[in-house]
């Protein structure tokens, strides 16, 4: 008895991972050995893809790769670079060279825009700040995009963006001390507001809730009044009762109905 006990969860767990989406999350700018910035952290790109990561690992509705793996496929990539290239020049994303084992890919792009909307690393523009003590509003932005690699079609995306400078001062670290405090306000933004949101958006847009209509209609009332018409069959009155309402009709009646 105790085996099939066992049996019958490893085949729920089955059945739970089969219904489990693969969604492959891709930072587009990535560090390697070639392409590092002064304080020797992550790409923000990878900070938010590493925490989003971490989030469907932990969920249960989304199969994913980790981040290591990820990037041990696609830091050298060159169709990645080109991708990541373009999205500099003119802020637009070649689908087709992103393509990946997953049926969905979850793209994610962190950058920072100087004076001339070119577009920058966070640490390199902290560094750039640091360096020449710009007083420059500068904003932290981070693209999300859900895209079906089968169909080349995005099925989600949002933007999140976050001031970097404040009333307190400019964004600058004169050392390496300041520079973790930095990367640790990057962290904590990354961590509680864009993973948790991207996780819930999209689980939702994978998992769409289902609406049951027929439970916010109400049940068809037997009745024999009419509708105050009559006719004489064989000199007898008859009452002509009135037709039971469409589904349709019982919808646009009801103003109870939300979701």
């Amino acid at each position: 008895m105790k085996n099939l006990l066992v049996i019958f969860l490893m085949l729920i767990g089955l059945a739970a991972n089969a219904a489990q989406q693969k969604v492959d999350v891709v930072p587009l700018f990535m560090s390697n050995a070639q392409n590092t910035n002064s304080y020797g952290f992550d790409s923000v790109s990878e900070i938010v893809a590493g925490d989003i990561i971490q989030n469907f690992l932990m969920g249960n509705k989304v199969n994913t790769t980790r981040l290591d793996a990820i990037k041990a496929l696609k830091e050298n990539d060159f169709g990645v670079q080109q991708v990541a290239q373009k999205y500099r020049q003119s802020g637009l994303i070649d689908f087709e060279k992103l393509t990946t084992t997953a049926d969905k890919t979850l793209l994610v792009i962190g950058y920072v825009e100087d004076g001339n909307f070119s577009k920058l690393d966070l640490w390199d523009a902290l560094k750039l700040s640091s360096d020449f003590g710009l007083d420059f509003p500068f904003t932290w932005t981070t693209k999300v995009v859900l895209f079906d690699n089968k169909d080349g079609v995005a099925l989600w995306q949002k933007t999140y963006t976050c001031p970097l400078t404040s009333r307190d001062g400019k964004f600058v670290a004169a050392d390496y001390t300041q520079a973790v405090e930095q990367y640790e306000k990057i962290r904590s933004f990354s961590k509680y507001i864009i993973a948790k949101d991207v996780e819930e958006n999209v689980n939702l847009r994978l998992n769409p809730k289902k609406i049951d209509y027929a439970s916010n209609m109400q049940p068809a009332t037997n009745t024999d009044e009419g509708i105050g018409l009559k006719f004489y069959k064989r000199g007898i009155p008859v009452k002509i009762t009135q037709p039971a309402e469409t589904f349709e009709e019982q919808l646009l009646k009801d103003d109870s109905f939300s979701l």
